[in-house]
Formats: structure tokens, sequence, C-alpha cells
């Protein structure tokens, strides 16, 4: 019974995700993968038989693979590390029920076993053994054997769950599997007849015979690892669930070499910290990483797969680039309405992915290098592919900025992870990792495979060589499709700063509308500059969404809103001079708050000492909390993520300030600490401070007028030099008893 609900609550938790209706592409590039794979490795099991009886005709085929089990167990245990979670991670939530420990363990380890991937192996071994073993073991022969190669498959699940549990412990019991698959390469390669295959060998010969030795050695094996999992989970449980996460990075790399190329190299600094900071992305990188090992070995090392040359070749090159381009933007979704918010610059965001991507490809560059070396591949097709991809396939890639307009969560499990895109981003990828392969074999229909490898370089290098100008168009688009980008990232103003002038609004009334409720309609409204204001209202009064009006990260209906003399739809320069916090959506949450001070900084062109000595003047508000504790913003709390984000808004000195609810999550001292340093700031720089907040008492302390919200409009504007706004405030808001 428990291994039921345990199964249905696993399915529920996926249907019942946010985003299941919109994953398509999660499930398009999930089945994809899955399918692709099926299909290769039923193109092995079909083909290997035929391929070992030419290699080796004095050996069955069956003995060949036998041969190499341990190799394909070895591949499995490697794969079983990026797709497959370990038990530990799941147990929590069950803890409080009333069910034993001891039971709920050995029910997650029998769902291990029973496991679907477990069997993935079949799409090789069924096909080989219904061609190799089936004629002359017949049946019987073919399913013993299948049911042996599944006992060994059961048994490498359970040796992973213990390295993984392990690991998870301590790092160090990474050596576990180290020595283990060491002291087998020494086995199977210093004595001479190749002990390790041998055996593999005789004990598949014995699977297909059904030699009882053989199924009771594995099922001693699997009984064994079962039980030292099951006592090693039982012991750790408690550790496991006690455990606090230690958020502390030893080292924090600045890559100051990049300091030489100004704005692009600060995003390409943001772009390694994203790769190398984050689940999703690093599972990514391993994934594809794994994949060109394994067909470059494939190509490389053997002859079956000649007539796939140019696929693997091209797959090669192409997979990463299809792994990291083909969610442009979408990681970026988790902190784009801070980066569109302030000075910014996508264009170079754009340029800086390209660079990075053309840099990753000297990974596949250097791999393919053993293939042709071993005259496989000839170095034009090589060069031709590669430059291909940094052209056409970057190019088709890159245009995903346009239309992405998910956020991908960052620090997740990348199979798990909620993915939303539409089929026509599917079409653009699956376009970029087929069209090489289409244009080729188009070209070398009408010419000899050299000049279509030169057609398609000189392709490539022209792309590459116009890079900015195609890049400048994907930007320009983007901007175009800003707001639309922006909601979808978002799930689900206007102002004045002239030193002189006042605001002044276009006579249409500002308005905006969420299917029939309504946001925000505001009738003409100016807010002189040098002004405090605070913004009050219940929850859905439209606090929010006028600042994202007000900020640009949202469309009006109608309306328009100045800031200065800059509309804000149509102009970027107002973002020089305002600075804007509205929740933790706008820090990049994978740097240090150091690092995330710095990059701020150099989009508004200040130094790093100039940004330091800023810095310092909030030492009184970070308390000690925020500045060397070398951790990553996403580890920090609530309170202290609000500190940070504070100081950035404030950091370039802006003459507009920008805040939605600041005293959230502060305790009382950073409370007051908090006004002291906002009331000083618009008495030093008469700054135009916007504040808005659900604590009325802070609001009435510091701002001398006030406005007051209700669905989505300003039914008040209050003077509050005197501290008169109080009583008007208490009496909106207090509910009188009947």
């Amino acid at each position: 019974m428990l291994f039921t609900i345990i199964r249905r609550n696993e399915k529920l938790a996926a249907k019942r995700s946010p985003m299941f209706d919109k994953n398509r592409f999660a499930k398009f590039l999930i089945y994809f993968m899955v399918a692709y794979w099926a299909a290769l490795l039923l193109l092995m099991g079909v083909t290997l038989p035929s391929a070992f009886e030419s290699a080796a005709p004095s050996m069955e085929p069956y003995h060949i693979l036998n041969q190499g089990l341990i190799y394909v167990l070895i591949t499995d245990f490697l794969v079983r590390f990026v797709i497959q979670t370990a038990t530990s991670h799941e147990i929590k939530p069950y803890l409080l029920m009333p069910v034993k420990k001891k039971k709920l363990i050995d029910t997650l380890l029998l769902q291990s076993a029973t496991s679907l991937y477990n069997l993935f192996w079949f799409f090789l071994f069924v096909p080989f053994a219904f061609l190799s073993i089936f004629r002359f073991y017949g049946m019987t022969g073919m399913m013993c054997y299948l049911t042996g190669i599944w006992l060994l498959m059961i048994l490498n699940n359970y040796w992973y769950l213990l390295c993984k549990m392990l690991l998870n412990e301590k790092t160090v019991y990474l050596l576990l599997p180290l020595a283990v698959y060491s002291l087998l390469a020494i086995a199977e390669f210093i004595p001479e007849g190749n002990p390790i295959s041998t055996f593999t060998m005789n004990l598949g010969e014995g699977f297909i015979e059904g030699s009882l030795p053989a199924y009771l050695s594995v099922i001693i094996l699997i009984l064994l690892m079962i039980f030292i999992n099951r006592t090693l989970q039982i012991r750790l449980l408690y550790s496991e669930i006690s455990k606090v996460e230690d958020t502390k990075i030893k080292h924090v790399s600045e890559y100051k070499f990049l300091d030489r190329y100004g704005e692009i190299g600060e995003y390409i600094r943001l772009e390694l910290k994203l790769y190398l900071r984050n689940k999703t992305v690093k599972t990514q990188f391993r994934m594809g990483f794994i994949i060109m090992i394994a067909f470059s070995c494939v190509l490389a090392f053997t002859d079956v797969y000649d007539r796939m040359t140019n696929f693997i070749c091209i797959y090669n090159f192409a997979i990463l680039p299809v792994m990291t381009l083909g969610q442009v933007m979408c990681f970026e979704g988790n902190y784009l309405d801070g980066l569109m918010s302030r000075k910014e610059s996508i264009y170079n965001l754009l340029r800086a992915k390209y660079y990075l991507n053309c840099l990753i490809l000297l990974i596949p560059s250097l791999i393919m290098i053993i293939p042709i070396i071993r005259g496989k591949i000839s170095p034009l097709m090589a060069v031709s592919y590669l430059l291909f991809t940094v052209g056409a396939v970057f190019f088709t890639l890159l245009q995903l900025a346009v239309y992405n307009k998910k956020t991908l969560p960052l620090n997740a499990n990348v199979m798990r992870s909620n993915r939303g895109s539409s089929l026509f981003q599917s079409f653009l990828i699956s376009c970029a990792l087929f069209m090489p392969l289409i244009v080729n074999s188009t070209l070398t229909t009408f010419l000899e495979q050299n000049t279509a490898f030169i057609i398609m370089m000189l392709i490539g290098l022209t792309l590459t060589v116009t890079h900015t100008i195609w890049i400048k168009n994907i930007y320009n688009r983007f901007m175009k499709r800003r707001y639309d980008n922006m909601e979808g990232f978002r799930d689900f103003c206007f102002i004045e700063q002239d030193q002189q002038e006042s605001y002044q609004q276009d006579k249409e009334e500002l308005k905006k509308n969420f299917g029939a409720k309504v946001a925000a309609d505001i009738e003409n409204y100016t807010i002189q500059s040098g002004d405090m204001l605070g913004l009050v209202g219940n929850n859905g009064a439209g606090k929010t969404t006028l600042f994202r009006l007000i900020l640009d990260l949202l469309k009006a209906d109608s309306g328009s809103i100045c800031i200065g003399n800059f509309n804000v739809s149509k102009s970027e320069e107002w973002k020089n001079v305002t600075g804007a916090f509205i929740d933790d959506s706008f820090l990049i949450d994978y740097l240090t708050p150091e690092e995330y001070f710095h990059f701020v900084g150099k989009m508004y062109g200040l130094k790093k000492d100039e940004v330091d000595e800023r810095i310092s003047k909030f030492n009184r508000f970070m308390n000690g909390e925020v500045i060397g504790q070398k951790k990553l913003i996403r580890n920090y709390s609530a309170g202290n993520k609000q500190k940070i984000g504070i100081i950035s808004a404030m950091l370039h000195q802006p003459q507009v300030l920008i805040l939605d609810e600041p005293f959230n999550f502060l305790d009382p001292t950073s409370q007051s600490v908090i006004k002291h340093i906002l009331k000083a700031y618009h008495e030093e720089t008469g700054a135009t401070i916007l504040i808005s907040s659900h604590n009325l008492n802070h609001t009435v302390d510091i701002c001398p007028r006030i406005a007051l919200l209700e669905s989505g409009k300003i039914i008040r504007d209050i003077d509050n030099h005197d501290y008169s706004a109080e009583k008007e405030l208490e009496d909106y808001f207090n509910i009188k008893e009947e």
C-alpha cells in the first residue's frame, strides 16, 4: 500500500506542477532525447550482431557483447548520476507520517528496483538477443539472458544508490567508486587473458543457459547491496534530516582577465558563473559532455557506425550549444526585471553568450582530434562543421532570445525542472540540430563531399563575420516584444525627474488591466522633482503594478509615463538616473553580494574602488551579515536579500529611487536604519523617492506626501509635512465593528 501511495504522489507532484500544462518544450526535449537514445540503442542492437561477426568470425556475437558488459554497467552507473535521484531525497515528506522509518526505507528501495530506467538498456539487448541468441537457444535462452541483464541493472541501481548516499554525506567517499573501478581496470588489463571480460562473458553464457549459480551470484550481490543501503540509510537518516547545508563557498573566481573587455567581459563573467554555480545548467553541460565523449569514442574506436560519421561529427559540435543556447534568456528570466529596469545592454549580453559558446566549442574540437588522428574523419569535415555551428547553428539558436519567455529554474534537477515553450521554439531547436545534416545531404546530392564541406564552411564564416549585425537585429526584435516576454518570465507609471520642470502626463488616462481586473486606472498625476512619495493601499490596490509601469516592465493599455523629458517606453535614457528594487527577482542570486554590487557598478561605469567606497556607507545597515560571508545571494535570508536589493538600487546614487515594500523582512533595527538612510539621502541629493509599504507608521515617518491607492486608482493625495496623514490613513484602513 505504501509503495502505491508513494508512486501515486510522485505522479501527482509532476501533474500538479504550476507549469504542467505549459511545459510542452520540456516534454518535447525529454521525449526527444529518450526517443533518440532508444532509437540509437535499437540501431546498435540490430547492427552489432553482423558487425561482430565481420570483426571476429571465430566468436559468437553474444560472447563479444558479454565481454563488454562491464563497460555497459560503468556507462549506466555514470548516466544515473545525471538523471536518477537518490532515495534519501524522497524520505523527508513522509517522516511525520504514521509509518515506521524502516518500512519507509524498504519501500523506497523496492521502488528504485522497479524503476523503468532499469529496463532502458533493453532497447539494445532485446534486438541483439533476438538476432544472436534466439536462433541457437530459442525463446527460453533469450528470456533467461534478458532476465540476467535485468538483474545486473538492478545491482547497478543499488550500487549507484550506495555511492550517491555516501557522496551526499562526504565528498571523500568519491574514492569508493574510483577505487572499485581502478581495481577492475587493473584486474582487466594487467594480467593476460583479460579476466574481467572473460568473467562477464562466462556470466552472460550462464544467463543464456539458465545456470543457477550465475543467477544466484547476482541475486546474492543484490541482497547484499540492499542490506548495506538499508543499514546505512537507517544510520544516516537523522544526520540527513538534520543536516544544514553548507552554503559557504571556499573560493570566489573573479576572472580578472575579462576586465580588459569592458561590458562584454562583465557579461561573459556573468555567463561563466551562470554555468558553474547552478545545478540546472551544470547538469545540462555534463549531459552534453558525456554524449560528446560517447560519440567520439564510438567514432574513433569502432567501425560499426562509419555510415553515421557525418551525424556523429555535427552532433559533437551542436549538442552543447543546443543545451545552452536553446534556453537563451530563460535563465535570465529569473532576474530580467532587474536587468531591464537599470542601465543595461541586452545586446552585449547576447554577444557575450555568442562568444562564450564559441569558446566552449574548443571542447568538442579537442575531442574530435582523436578520430582525426585515427583517420575516421578528415580535418576539412571537422573544420567545416565547426564553422557551420559557430555561424548557422548559433544564428538559429539565438533567434530564440526573441521567442523564449518562460523562466527556467537555475538550481533544480534538470529532468524535473518546470519548462514551458511553444512548438515554434521546439521547431527552431530541431532545425539547429538537424540543419547541418540537411544542408550537407542537399549539397552532396549535386556536389562532391569536399566541395560541400567548403560551401558549409563559407556559410559559417559569413554568418560569423556578420554576427554583430544579426545579433543587433535579434536585440531590436527582443525589445519590440519585451513586454510580452517579461510578463511571461514574471509568471504571474509615471514620474517626473527633471531638476527644473515638473512631470507632465499625457491627457490620456494611464490604464493597465489584467483580464477583467483593473490594475491601474490613473488620471493625470504629477510627482514633482524632489518629492518623497509614499504609496499605500491594501493588497491588490495596484502599487507594484504602478511601479512596474514606471520602470517600463509592463506595457500600459493606454496613457504614457515620463521621467523628466523621457517617455519610458520610447527611451532608455531614464535608466541612467533611476534606481529600483521591487523584489528578489531583481537579484542575480548565483552571485555573491560583492560580485553583484560590482556588476551593477560596472553597468553604471563605476570602478571597483568607487563601488567599495559606496558600499561602506551602508555598513551599519548590513550589520556585518552581508559582506565577506562567502555565500551566494540565494543562500541569504529574506531580510539580507532585501538589504542587498536596496543597496544595489542606491549604489549609483540615482536621482529617482523606487522601492517596493523596503521594510519587509527587516528586523526593527534595520527598519530604523534604512529610514534614516533614506531621509539623509533625500536631504543630501534632492532625489525623487517613491516608496510603497503596508507599514503605515514607517511611511508616515519618512514621506511628506502620501498617495492612497484603491483598485488601481489614486483616491487621495495626502500632504504629510506635519505628520497629519496618520489619522486619515488609520480611519481609512480601520474596520469599524457593527
